[in-house]
């Protein structure tokens, strides 16, 4: 059997779960912009308070406040690493 210098070629498993990886993540980025699209656009219908009225834009604020929520907690891991970095930047600099 000939000896090929380079990588191995990857075995079938090993692209599979690459591409399911690949697609949960594709999956992960498209909820968050339609989460983050639907976000928006609710605080631009509440924003417009004379277009809405008393009732409907109350109702949008708490679901908007819901929704940022739910925001918060799908981009954890995000805040937690901001948050460690921005306080290692001001024990560096102190």
């Amino acid at each position: 059997m000939p000896v090929v210098s380079g990588s191995p070629a990857p075995s079938p498993a090993d692209t599979t779960s690459h591409s399911g990886r690949r697609a949960r993540v594709a999956a992960r980025t498209r909820l968050d912009f339609w989460f983050d699209a639907v976000i928006l656009a609710g605080y631009t219908v509440a924003y417009s308070y004379g277009w809405t009225g008393v009732v409907i834009h109350e109702w949008l604020g708490i679901g908007l406040g819901i929704a940022l929520l739910l925001h918060l907690t799908l981009h954890w891991d995000w805040v937690v690493r901001t948050t460690r970095r921005l306080f290692s930047r001001v024990a560096t600099t102190s």
